[in-house]
């Protein structure tokens, strides 16, 4: 994905996907439509994997890992708020 700069990562120059992307993610029902989409990618990809492997766990974690390096870069990004805070 980094690779063939896909709008989806956030690499792309084209202002048109750009654009796009900006439209997705400040429409609510768009949002939905997209991680709906992506939840379904990576329950494919995890059947596709467990199919290959025959270890059901790691292709689970496999195909979950890009969605929760997102959410790790995200943390980052926007400070880590009330993450592991002493009560």
């Amino acid at each position: 994905m980094v690779e063939a700069r896909d709008p989806a990562v956030g690499l792309n120059g084209d202002p048109i996907a750009r654009q796009l992307r900006e439209l997705v993610m400040r429409t609510p029902v768009l949002m939905e439509r997209a991680f709906l989409a992506a939840q379904k990618g990576t329950r494919d990809l995890a059947a596709l994997l467990a199919e290959e492997t025959g270890d059901t766990m790691a292709a689970t974690v496999a195909a979950d890992a890009p969605g929760r390096a997102e959410r790790a870069f995200a943390l980052v990004e926007h400070g880590l708020g009330d993450y592991a805070r002493k009560a």
